[in-house]
């Protein structure tokens, strides 16, 4: 399948906490000092350049203590001699330590500074794609876009990713995703407490994937998908009900062990979606939960009173091109875009509706509470 761009409060939970919309929640914070590294898994740096980013903008910082738990090793660390703030993103090495050689693209936002925390954002690609297809669908490399975001682009193996029927057999891409967060630590100044995940298609299938998983829970803050291919098991002679099948198990919303209570989680999708369409059904040979279906399981496994329905609020009207947010609860922990007209695509200026500033917007009011390394 082939990515486009189409045109046109304090929460109760553990592990997660609302930030106030009023303040500069993407901003970075300052430190005073940096700490020493401690050795990962190995990477490397290449010269190859993807797309270029020439503005730059700053941002209001906020001393934190010196011995904040939410700064990484990373902090008063040099950039590398190819790696600019707003500069062009770099395709990087890295191999973890069970299984193949990784690659990925880096981008450095134009706020970043070795003495200051910023925020980190992993964004998956779809099936067939790339990191670089990622990075052009996204605009995450684009200060106006993404100012303050660290930003990674993975490859996945075989242009694919863990939980998907056609995903590489023995990929572990958790843990290359926690190995890979433990190596970013030690080389750049990151604030663990505002880590996100994204993707899109079968990358936002993964993101779900990630997001209902222990490791993922417990490192990321938010996770947002756009498209998501949220594949799920049907057993022998039995029919896929895209309103009813049984969703995988998510352990990291037990609340049990170093589970979370509340992972806030938010899908955007397009009703004229025929790749993975709106309404489900079978794919793969899997079956594809309805939107709305997941979206509510999803409320109901944060502990949300899906029996109150939720509520919808009208974000664009434009004919035929309408975008529909819905939320089940006043912080918006779990919200879903409903995108009238929308293909499998990633809405850009789709009737007025964008996708990355709404996800940038609805990460910045989230930060991780006694997350992991």
């Amino acid at each position: 399948m082939k990515d486009k761009i189409k045109k046109g409060r304090t929460a109760s939970c553990s592990g997660a906490r609302l930030v106030s919309p009023a303040g500069n929640t993407n901003a970075s914070t300052t430190i005073s000092t940096a700490s020493d590294c401690s050795n990962g898994p190995s990477s490397a740096v290449s010269t190859s350049p993807s797309n270029a980013s020439s503005s730059s903008s700053s941002s209001s910082t906020a001393p934190i203590a010196r011995n904040s738990s939410s700064g990484s090793t990373g902090c008063g660390k040099p950039l590398p001699s190819n790696l600019h703030p707003a500069g062009p993103s770099i395709s990087q090495t890295f191999t973890p330590s069970n299984g193949p050689q990784r690659t990925y693209l880096l981008y450095i936002p134009s706020a970043y500074s070795p003495s200051t925390l910023s925020p980190l954002l992993i964004s998956y690609h779809g099936h067939a794609s790339s990191a670089s297809t990622q990075e052009a669908l996204t605009n995450f490399s684009h200060p106006a876009v993404n100012p303050s975001h660290i930003v990674i682009y993975p490859n996945g193996i075989d242009g694919a990713w863990q939980g998907a029927p056609y995903a590489a057999p023995g990929i572990d891409d958790i843990a290359f995703t926690t190995e890979l967060l433990a190596d970013l630590d030690t080389r750049l100044c990151i604030d663990r407490s505002r880590r996100y995940a994204s993707g899109h298609s079968n990358g936002g299938g993964f993101v779900g994937t990630l997001a209902c998983s222990e490791a993922g829970a417990s490192r990321f803050a938010a996770f947002a998908a756009s498209s998501g291919a949220f594949y799920q098991d049907v057993k022998a002679g039995k029919s896929c009900d895209a309103d009813a099948v049984p969703l995988l198990p998510c352990l990291a919303a037990t609340g049990k062990g170093r589970g979370r209570k509340v992972v806030p989680f938010l899908e955007v999708h397009g009703t004229a979606d025929a790749t993975i369409p709106y309404e489900g059904g079978s794919h793969g040979g899997e079956c594809m939960p309805a939107l709305p279906y997941y979206a509510g399981a999803w409320a109901s496994r944060d502990g949300l009173d899906v029996r109150r329905g939720n509520e919808s609020v009208a974000v664009t009207t434009a004919r035929g091109k309408a975008t529909t947010r819905f939320v089940w609860d006043r912080e918006e922990t779990v919200t879903h875009y409903r995108v009238e007209g929308l293909g499998h695509e990633w809405a850009d200026r789709w009737g007025g509706f964008s996708t990355s500033p709404t996800m940038m917007e609805w990460f910045g009011r989230w930060k991780l509470r006694g997350g992991r390394d």
